[in-house]
């Protein structure tokens, strides 16, 4: 199998008949036209060393050109992946103010490049022209159930599924996201797996066992049990560690608090865990985070929303009792 990543964004935002203004600055590529792109893609459908292409691509790459399914693509199997708007909107307006992809011109929000309109109207044309009956996905359906999906999806188009196909491993890029442009856009993806933290559960966020242990310890244990809070922790490193190390019994020595940026530990060498500690293992130290700027207030579940207040008392108790600097 090849896989062939929106070779029609070449088109849409450089060839000579683009329709984005985002890269107006830049000169037309005249290779980069929609019957060159289509012939290319012909040609590696052709190639006798695969056995199948998979080409993935955005409906609204092709507003006003529907008819090149018909002339180019009449004898592939399409099918359509959707992802509630209210979702994938707001993501894709986070992604115009992500740093890692400000340089390549994804510097502001186009509601144009959303292309919802745009893939209604490729479905209905492939449904009224191609196909009666073409395969649309939703993209929450895929995560709640992505063998089940996978596989319906695999019968539907007439490819033999292979239990691998859903997982993957993190942080391993395939060749055709082989652009730094697109690993930033697809991070999610790189650094995620099967890992089964696919949804939330109020019951780990473990307040009141945490207190709950905290109790046990000072009364059965240890009278004065040391409790660190992660802000002091951010705010004051080198302090609030010395005095941790004095209260523990370890000597304090300067390197404790900083570190390489991708240097892993013996101890974090698994994808779970990497995926999980990334922020630590891309910094070099304690780092304060920056709360200057405004952001916009984020409304969550209400399960998550409950889960916060829940917990707010058993946290409360324990933060009064944090060890802090004299």
């Amino acid at each position: 199998m090849r896989l062939m990543s929106e070779p029609f964004s070449a088109s849409f935002y450089f060839g000579p008949q683009r329709q984005s203004c985002r890269y107006e600055s830049k000169e037309a590529d005249s290779k980069a036209s929609y019957e060159n792109v289509a012939r290319e893609i012909l040609n590696q459908a052709n190639d006798d060393n695969i056995d199948l292409l998979f080409v993935k691509d955005m409906a609204c790459y092709m507003k006003g050109r529907l008819g090149f399914l018909k002339e180019y693509f009449q004898d592939a199997k399409h099918s359509f992946l959707i992802r509630n708007p209210k979702k994938s909107i707001p993501s894709q307006y986070r992604a115009s103010e992500n740093p890692e992809i400000q340089d390549s011109g994804w510097n502001y929000f186009d509601p144009q490049e959303a292309g919802f309109q745009e893939l209604f109207e490729m479905y209905s044309f492939v449904k009224d022209n191609l196909d009666a009956n073409p395969v649309v996905v939703d993209a929450d359906d895929l995560l709640e159930s992505p063998k089940q999906i996978m596989k319906e999806y695999f019968d539907r188009v007439g490819i033999k599924y292979e239990e691998h196909m859903t997982t993957w491993k993190p942080g391993e890029i395939i060749q055709a996201w082989q652009d730094v442009w697109v690993i930033a856009w697809r991070r999610g993806a790189l650094n995620s797996s099967d890992s089964g933290w696919n949804y939330f559960d109020p019951q780990e966020a473990g307040f009141q066992e945490l207190f709950e242990m905290y109790s046990f310890v000072k009364d059965n244990l240890d009278a004065n049990p040391v409790v660190v809070d992660a802000d002091d922790l951010l705010e004051s490193p080198k302090q609030i560690m010395k005095e941790y190390c004095d209260r523990v019994g370890i000597k304090y020595e300067e390197h404790m608090t900083t570190w390489k940026p991708g240097e892993i530990i013996q101890a974090w060498q698994d994808g779970w865990v990497i995926a999980w500690r990334r922020g630590a293992l891309n910094s070099s130290g304690f780092i304060k985070s920056d709360t200057s700027s405004s952001k916009p207030e984020i409304e969550y579940p209400s399960d998550v929303v409950k889960a916060m207040e829940d917990s707010q008392a058993f946290y409360d108790k324990m933060f009064s009792v944090r060890l802090r600097l004299a």
